[in-house]
């Protein structure tokens, strides 16, 4: 009986083990890094590692560089003239847009 008792109790832990795999394995499979260490990366003052690719890509396409080039400080230069000219207010673009082709080129240039 007693022994009977001891197997019964280490099915009941082992049944809370395999449930707590169940739960963190569920845990793992919703964790995005970019939304979850969000937070952690905004309280020491810094950007998701993520972030900070995607900001550098969309300044390369805002340019009409290619995304994923590595463009040298004449190339941003020459990209931004012409970005620069298409977006601006009196060329029909927009004061919004023209500010966005200037702080893609702040961004690249702040790599070189």
């Amino acid at each position: 009986m007693a022994r009977a008792d001891g197997l019964r109790g280490l099915l009941g832990g082992l049944r809370g083990v395999l449930d707590a795999v169940d739960d963190f394995a569920q845990v793992l499979d919703d964790f995005d890094p970019e939304r979850d260490l969000g937070d952690l990366f905004e309280g020491l003052g810094a950007e998701p590692p993520g972030a900070a690719r995607a900001a550098r890509r969309e300044a390369l396409v805002t340019l009409g560089l290619e995304p994923d080039q590595v463009p040298t400080e004449a190339e941003i230069r020459a990209a931004y003239k012409g970005a620069a000219r298409r977006a601006h207010p009196d060329m029909g673009g927009s004061s919004a847009a023209f500010a966005r082709v200037a702080a893609a080129r702040d961004l690249l240039l702040s790599e070189v």
